[in-house]
């Protein structure tokens, strides 16, 4: 058979000891790509709770399998299995390359999985089949089971053969929340929360009527109402001065030209006491900057998640301004520049 059950033990050991790198892993891993059954278990226990934010060592893995009434087959201790894995010698670098090992193995498999069932279908084919059917039999069949590594463990499926079972469940348990709010009641009615996790939302309009100005000030706000730090990204065409004032006029209603100039000493004690009155506002705010202009986009996506897991901490909630898409740093080839930007925003979804 096609199968070590040494790659699949060093990427589950790598996985429990570096929790962050299954962002980099799990769009091309699933329970699927393992063979033996405990192993697939694990693996489904661990993508759950890593997806869901939670933290989790080898203890709390052991007892979450436990308590949901699966057990490993041949008396084997559940917690005395992962307390090994947990042991087993591995590093940060060698994850993804048991990753990339375990996907090579289950495409094997499949594709020899594939070859079989063609030879059996071949085998039994009708006479009367034409040439093109016979072709197109051996490829439904081939197409149907092969898992290839770029395109991970997704398929099309219907999306409304599940529909009543989904709505209904939720309709079963009903949530608060989906997602921060936001300060805009009529656009939270039209459109839900604009700050899923794990979504992006574009806020498109003509230069100069106020982008900028609308996205701090939403991500502003909903910081402070839900507790969520900020990290704004500048592409270099607002300094970090700029963004202050801008932040301090939208807190003040104060008008910008009175801060930046620093008239609004001299504009009477209402205004000095409107500005003043931020000072104590913001003493918990957590919005973070950084320009990033002349950054290509991959160095950007490795200053976010640094900053992220430095920072915030895994499992917590961040929001990611970005303040604005440009390709200036990005190498066009043959491409469009639509089709680079395209390929920045997929970038920054995975």
């Amino acid at each position: 058979m096609i199968y070590s059950a040494e790659v699949e033990k060093q990427f589950l050991a790598g996985l429990i000891n570096y929790s962050d790198k299954y962002v980099e892993v799990a769009p091309f891993i699933s329970s699927k790509d393992f063979f033996f059954d405990p192993h697939k278990i694990i693996y489904s226990f661990l993508k759950s709770e890593y997806e869901d934010g939670n933290k989790i060592d080898e203890v709390i893995l052991a007892e979450r399998i436990k308590l949901s009434g699966i057990s490993f087959e041949d008396n084997i201790s559940v917690s005395d299995y992962i307390k090994a894995l947990k042991l087993k010698k591995s590093n940060q670098s060698t994850v993804l390359e048991a990753a990339k090992d375990l996907k090579k193995l289950s495409v094997r498999r499949e594709i020899s999985s594939s070859a079989n069932k063609i030879v059996s279908a071949m085998k039994g084919i009708e006479t009367s089949k034409s040439l093109s059917d016979i072709i197109n039999r051996a490829d439904t069949i081939y197409s149907s089971n092969i898992n290839l590594y770029e395109n991970g463990d997704h398929v099309p499926s219907d999306i409304f053969a599940d529909m009543e079972e989904v709505v209904e469940l939720k309709g079963n348990d009903p949530q608060t929340h989906f997602g921060p709010t936001g300060p805009h009641e009529r656009l939270y009615n039209l459109y839900g929360s604009l700050l899923r996790p794990g979504n992006i939302t574009t806020i498109v309009a003509r230069t100069g009527v106020g982008k900028t100005q609308f996205v701090m000030d939403f991500c502003t706000k909903v910081s402070k109402s839900d507790g969520i730090p900020v990290l704004h990204l500048d592409n270099g065409e607002m300094s970090k001065e700029e963004l202050m004032m801008r932040q301090c006029a939208s807190l003040s209603k104060v008008p910008m030209n009175l801060l930046e100039t620093g008239q609004w000493r001299n504009a009477g004690p209402e205004v000095v006491e409107q500005v003043r009155s931020v000072w104590s506002k913001v003493k918990d705010y957590q919005f973070y900057y950084q320009n990033i202009g002349g950054m290509p986009i991959d160095s950007v996506i490795q200053l976010v998640k640094h900053f992220y897991y430095a920072k915030i901490k895994r499992g917590n909630p961040m929001i990611l301004s970005y303040d604005y898409i440009k390709t200036t740093s990005e190498s066009l080839g043959n491409k469009t520049e639509w089709q680079v930007v395209g390929e920045m925003v997929d970038k920054l979804k995975n």
